[in-house]
């Protein structure tokens, strides 16, 4: 299979909101805090029209195409946080491939993009945050030479 990684552009919307919302339903499995609305309301549209702006060095998307079809992105941004000591630091804030994708390579394709696309900026920590009981995603992070670092830990307050 033949996967072509670039910088996603407007006209690639559509297809990222649908693989957004595609990534939320499937984390259901694992939590049922993110709001399935999200992908395609004002919000989640506002959030990847502007990783979008070709004009943006420091958030985008990256998307992965196979035979002219959008399979898979990633959005990340690259900034300073005050109290780490290695600045510039990126975040992968989203990283999905369509599931009849996975397991093919694309995932890895999009990681050695964003790799080159960070470290060509001078980045100097990539980090990422997934999901504790998704095993399939960690294992995946893990592979890709990730550690722990920080734990998030949440709560319901009743």
């Amino acid at each position: 299979m033949n996967v072509h990684i670039r910088r996603g552009t407007i006209a690639d919307l559509h297809a990222i909101q649908a693989l957004s919302q595609e990534l939320f339903e499937f984390e259901l499995a694992y939590t049922d805090q993110y709001n399935l609305s999200w992908s395609f309301a004002s919000a989640g549209k506002k959030f990847f029209t502007k990783r979008l702006r070709r004009n943006s060095r420091v958030q985008m998307i990256l998307v992965a195409e196979t035979d002219g079809k959008i399979v898979g992105y990633a959005a990340m941004w690259i900034g300073n946080i005050a109290e780490r000591a290695s600045n510039p630091i990126a975040e992968i804030e989203n990283l999905c491939v369509a599931s009849a994708y996975r397991g093919k390579g694309i995932g890895t394709a999009l990681m050695g993009e964003i790799h080159r696309v960070v470290k060509a900026r001078g980045v100097k920590r990539l980090r990422v945050i997934a999901l504790s009981h998704n095993e399939a995603a960690v294992r995946f992070y893990r592979s890709h030479g990730y550690g722990d670092i920080d734990f998030i830990l949440e709560k319901d307050v009743v």
